[in-house]
């Protein structure tokens, strides 16, 4: 568009692994949630992405990334970049139950009357 400018840009991007030790209680509170609500251990895997989770664990606010996995939709896991990335509206759900469960147990309100 501007054939007069001459420029050249870079672009260099280093955000920092993290990640908590799994017997954190964060961690045992999420997995807890994950297998009461779904019946099976949640999938732990290594993402190649950037969260505010490396900035935040390096400050001392333990945080996980967890959530219900995108699906394209025509169907099936993954990501398209045609049809940008959707959650099933039943992994919504789960998520969602499993979110207030970890809540509840991070919070130190299990089995209370709240």
């Amino acid at each position: 568009r501007h054939g007069d400018i001459d420029a050249r840009d870079e672009h260099n991007v280093s955000n920092p692994g993290t990640s908590i030790p799994d017997e954190h209680d964060l961690m045992r509170a999420v997995h807890a949630a994950h297998s009461d609500e779904l019946g099976a251990a949640p999938e732990m895997s290594m993402e190649v992405w950037c969260s505010d989770a490396a900035h935040m664990n390096r400050y001392g606010v333990p945080t996980v990334n967890y959530g219900a996995a995108g699906r394209i939709r025509a169907g099936g896991e993954g990501w398209s970049t045609a049809q940008g990335e959707h959650v099933h509206i039943g992994d919504l759900l789960d998520i969602t139950r499993i979110y207030v469960r970890a809540a509840i147990a991070w919070c130190g309100l299990a089995g209370s009357e709240a």
